[in-house]
């Protein structure tokens, strides 16, 4: 029987988890190959980090572009920060899968988003404006 294409992605996302000292703690799946998959690692006993993980069909080149495809997710991340009674710890992050296998990791904060690609600041809002 051959896995599934979202099987694999998941599997090398779990790796890349591990690769920064976190496991893999669960893994929320999705219907719909558009949809983002939902994952949270831990790495100790107070560091948690959640991760929407997004395939992108095309290549996105720019900031913008990644941070208009991942608006929703972003949105839903920063809601998860507001709501959180105990913050310390806990670290939110989108990423998105391009269709040439490579990765583009964008951290999110209350304020502001940090591509990890460059190390650069990126804009806090998107194109529908994504603080909120």
């Amino acid at each position: 029987m051959t896995r599934s294409p979202r099987y694999r992605i998941i599997g090398n996302a779990a790796r890349i988890l591990n690769s920064r000292g976190f496991v893999m703690v669960w893994s929320v799946p999705v219907r719909e190959w558009y949809s983002a998959e939902t994952l949270i690692g831990k790495h100790g006993t107070s560091e948690i980090l959640h991760v929407k993980l997004k395939c992108s069909p095309n290549t996105l080149t720019d900031e913008r572009e990644i941070t208009r495809f991942c608006d929703d997710e972003i949105r839903t991340l920063r809601r998860l920060m507001r709501n959180n009674p105990n913050p310390a710890g806990e670290h939110y992050e989108v990423w998105v899968l391009m269709p040439v296998g490579n990765y583009s990791v964008i951290e999110v904060l209350p304020d502001m988003l940090i591509d990890w690609r460059s190390g650069t600041v990126m804009s806090p809002l998107s194109t529908r404006g994504v603080l909120g």
